[in-house]
């Protein structure tokens, strides 16, 4: 038996539970268990500004990426995004008998265009959103 299949359970209830996070801090934020911790990354209300200088998106990005592919490390809802399609992409490969180098290459160029597309297409919305007011 692999030490990879001896793994999968334990990413499984992480999965469960990361998933369980994301829902509670995306709908029901201030009777969460995370409501009395750093609300800055925390409150998906206020964590949107921590990419920016003073929180604010004319200033400009706080430093080189931070607004962009490096974005999911600057709120904790888009960390646990991040964190809960790494768990299961890394399920799916472990499941699928995929070796561990294949696996790590995956996993790093899926967060890399994940990030890239999520920064692009929340662009495009945006701008579309400002056309429309």
């Amino acid at each position: 038996m692999s030490i990879y299949y001896a793994l999968l359970p334990i990413m499984i209830i992480l999965l469960v539970v990361v998933s369980n996070l994301i829902d509670a801090i995306s709908f029901r934020y201030k009777t969460s268990i995370l409501s009395g911790y750093k609300p800055l990354f925390w409150n998906p209300k206020q964590s949107w500004g921590n990419k920016y200088k003073k929180g604010r998106e004319d200033l400009g990005s706080k430093f080189f990426l931070s607004s962009s592919v490096l974005s999911f490390l600057m709120d904790g809802q888009s960390l646990l995004g991040r964190l809960k399609s790494l768990l299961e992409l890394s399920i799916l490969l472990i499941v699928t008998q995929v070796s561990f180098t294949y696996l790590l290459v995956i996993v790093i160029i899926s967060l890399l265009l994940r990030s890239i597309v999520n920064f692009r297409v929340y662009n495009y919305l945006s701008r579309y959103n400002r056309r429309k007011d």
